[in-house]
């Protein structure tokens, strides 16, 4: 199962320990929380577990705690560790994205492998590439698996001491080819979803696209103009795309009332089951009725919206064959470069599609 945080920097100081970092006593707590980044009471938590473990001594009034004797020479099995880099904490995700680390930790862990989920912002890149040096130097993992990973990121693990995987995220059309990795295309999909709708006669589109994701915007306007929409005056499309702010129920409940009555959509393409759940709120509120007066498609299906009726028009989530890509690149050890496989996620036909204005 998922560690909780103390077990995490129990697993960091061990592996510490085992490479002879300390010897003989371990470092204060002071010195213990800056270099780990933790606070008095997760290193507490994270000592009583390794003096459970017989890694370190008891606690004891105005001393620090010492170092039991267990050499790395003494040390054999050593645990592969798998560092996972995300731009924000996991109770934080989005659903789909939660759901689908969640099931790379278990499966990893059912393998053997020891799972440490390190977050920080990839708003910055040379904080984001310090953070990141710092965290692979702190936790020395075998793998490091970075979850939607910026541009500089993406250039730092071409050439990191350790072998790194891509777990989607937009990226760089060089480091794309490079960097091995597995992901979506958003820009696919809304591309396949929009020319569905837009052949039903459906001309008054929303997508709403999350805040920060300005290279995914561009990326899926100008692949639209190319094709579902040639022709459409690029200032039409880009309406289209309104900025819905984070994911989060408070900003949803105050974006629809503020894009919705402004656009006027006959049809909506939403990324995941909080969005669509949302909206459909709002629609029963507006007295909107789904899809005789509303048509709407949901790019990341997944199990929370499956009990509606009727069931919602969605791309289902590749979870599995997202984690099974992810095993065989920590089995196999592969170098850090090679291919991006782009998944196919399969197209489920539910009851929110009709025409404008059709039942």
């Amino acid at each position: 199962m998922w560690r909780g945080k103390g077990e995490q920097v129990a697993d960091v100081l061990r592996d510490l320990i085992a490479a002879g970092e300390w010897t003989g006593q371990l470092p204060g707590y002071r010195t213990l929380e800056q270099r780990l980044k933790v606070n008095r009471e997760t290193i507490e938590k994270a000592l009583r577990r390794l003096e459970e473990e017989g890694w370190v001594g008891p606690s004891a009034p105005g001393k620090r705690r010492t170092i039991c004797h267990r050499s790395p020479s003494k040390r054999t099995g050593r645990q592969s560790s798998l560092l996972v880099i995300g731009p924000r904490p996991l109770h934080d995700c989005s659903p789909v994205n939660r759901t689908m680390l969640t099931r790379i930790f278990q499966e990893a862990e059912s393998r053997g492998w020891r799972v440490v989920y390190h977050h920080f912002d990839f708003e910055f890149p040379r904080r984001a590439v310090s953070s990141m040096k710092r965290s692979v130097a702190d936790h020395r993992p075998d793998r490091v698996l970075l979850q939607t990973p910026s541009e500089a990121l993406e250039k730092w693990a071409l050439s990191a001491p350790v072998s790194c995987f891509r777990l989607g995220g937009s990226g760089s059309a060089k480091g794309i080819q490079s960097l091995q990795g597995v992901g979506l295309s958003f820009s696919g999909m809304v591309c396949k979803a929009a020319a569905m709708l837009w052949e039903r006669g459906h001309r008054r589109l929303m997508i709403p696209i999350v805040s920060g994701k300005q290279v995914m915007r561009e990326r899926t306007i100008e692949a639209s103009a190319a094709s579902w929409a040639r022709g459409v005056p690029l200032i039409e499309l880009e309406a289209m795309f309104p900025d819905q702010g984070e994911w989060l129920p408070d900003v949803l409940r105050g974006f629809w009332p503020r894009e919705f009555p402004r656009l006027l959509p006959t049809a909506v393409i939403v990324k995941e089951s909080n969005e669509f759940l949302s909206l459909l709120s709002y629609c029963h509120r507006q007295r909107v009725r789904i899809p005789r007066d509303l048509s709407v498609v949901q790019l990341a299906g997944d199990p929370a919206s499956l009990w509606l009726d009727p069931q919602p028009d969605r791309f289902e989530f590749p979870v599995e064959a997202m984690c099974q890509k992810v095993m065989r690149w920590l089995e196999n050890a592969p170098a850090k470069e090679g291919s991006f496989d782009w998944l196919e996620p399969t197209y489920h036909r539910g009851g929110t599609v009709a025409g404008p204005g059709k039942d």
